[in-house]
């Protein structure tokens, strides 16, 4: 198995332009290992990136947009480094408070009785 969280920390930025997409665990553990984001307006991924704060979101098929939010990013270690910093306390905040082992115990539980 491929070590996630190295490969995700090799890198600077995680590019995710989909079209549509309803759960992005790719966005997810790119969070989790504070990577900052660029992602399209498509469902998922504007779950775990917050515009300007642990990422950058465009819209969809904008190639224009893309590519400036890229050379911005690109451009400018300190906010890559801030963005991804954020994204790392934001997730692990969600993940506290919506608690998803506990979720799964008492789903499990439920079909069990």
């Amino acid at each position: 198995m491929a070590d996630i969280e190295k490969t995700i920390k090799d890198h600077d930025i995680l590019l995710n332009f989909s079209e549509s997409e309803s759960f992005s665990m790719t966005c997810y553990e790119a969070s989790f290992y504070g990577m900052p984001q660029i992602v399209t307006d498509c469902g998922g991924p504007t779950e775990f990136v917050e515009h300007e704060v642990s990422g950058l979101i465009v819209p969809k098929g904008d190639v224009d947009a893309m590519s400036q939010a890229i050379l911005k990013l690109a451009d400018d270690g300190n906010q890559r480094a801030a963005m991804g910093q954020r994204a790392k306390i934001l997730i692990r905040r969600r993940v506290a408070e919506e608690n998803p082992l506990e979720r799964y115990r008492a789903i499990y539980e439920s079909f069990s009785k």
